[in-house]
């Protein structure tokens, strides 16, 4: 969506940022708006306030936007503990965190992040992308709010069936220990 727009994308890199660990990737991809621009990392994250423990004690749920919030600020702090165990980053990188919730919702760096993209692409006059001509969606905006949509589902259903084969297994397992 933002190579659309004529930004400069990268996705899928690894480029060693962090100098003691360069398997570690801070960033899910980068962008620049202008050539001169400083690269912007965004870590992407999926949340999910339906989760049990994850409410704070004495709730029995997250308020909406809570679980979004919560991973942007856990975000933060893995890249400032990257930093301070293994040194700054080989290239200045504004970090930019952004988190969506399991049930649809954005949180509020996400929100601001597509309004800026939503903003732009009506100021290009972007069509949505061709091909998707049956997709009830017939804007840039609203295609792309499909398209994550069903992504952070097909995300939330993968991490269902990891759980579900996780407790199979264990269970398994279980059932085959003679020591039970």
């Amino acid at each position: 969506m933002m190579k659309a727009l004529g930004w400069d994308v990268r996705t899928g890199e690894n480029a060693a940022w962090v100098p003691k660990r360069p398997d570690l990737r801070p960033f899910d991809l980068l962008y620049k708006v202008e050539p001169v621009d400083k690269w912007t990392g965004v870590d992407v994250g999926i949340s999910d306030p339906t989760r049990f423990g994850l409410a704070h004690k004495g709730t029995t749920y997250l308020q909406s936007g809570q679980a979004a919030s919560n991973m942007v600020q856990r975000k933060k702090t893995v890249l400032l503990d990257y930093i301070r165990k293994y040194g700054p980053l080989k290239v200045p990188v504004i970090h930019q965190p952004i988190s969506f919730e399991a049930t649809g919702g954005a949180g509020v760096a996400a929100s601001k992040l597509l309004a800026s993209i939503y903003s732009a692409s009506q100021e290009h006059k972007l069509p949505p992308p061709k091909g998707y001509w049956t997709w009830s969606a017939q804007t840039f905006a609203a295609h792309w709010q499909q398209r994550l949509s069903f992504e952070c589902s097909k995300f939330a259903a993968q991490q269902a069936l990891l759980g579900a084969r996780a407790i199979a297994n264990a269970e398994v397992g279980a059932m085959a220990d003679p020591a039970l």
